[in-house]
């Protein structure tokens, strides 16, 4: 799981976690989010917490943690 930012080359990063590095995935929200459906997602590592995932305003937030959490619960089930 990566996150590309910046249209500017010298803005550009990239920041991520495997799969086997995540723990869990969850959404933050508020009112007025579940009225624009726009969520902010955070994923958290297994090995160190202060290094966390976050990315804001995503349409549909709800639903890439759900996807993300099921597909961490079928690679732990196998």
């Amino acid at each position: 799981m990566w996150l590309i930012r910046g249209l500017a080359p010298w803005r550009r990063g990239k920041k991520g976690f495997s799969w086997l590095e995540i723990d869990e995935a969850f959404c933050n929200g508020s009112p007025l989010s579940v009225l624009t459906k726009s969520y902010d997602i955070t994923i958290s590592p297994r090995f160190n917490a202060n290094r966390q995932l976050t990315v804001f305003h995503i349409k549909h937030g709800e639903r890439a943690v759900a996807a993300i959490n099921d597909r961490l619960m079928q690679d732990m089930a196998e």
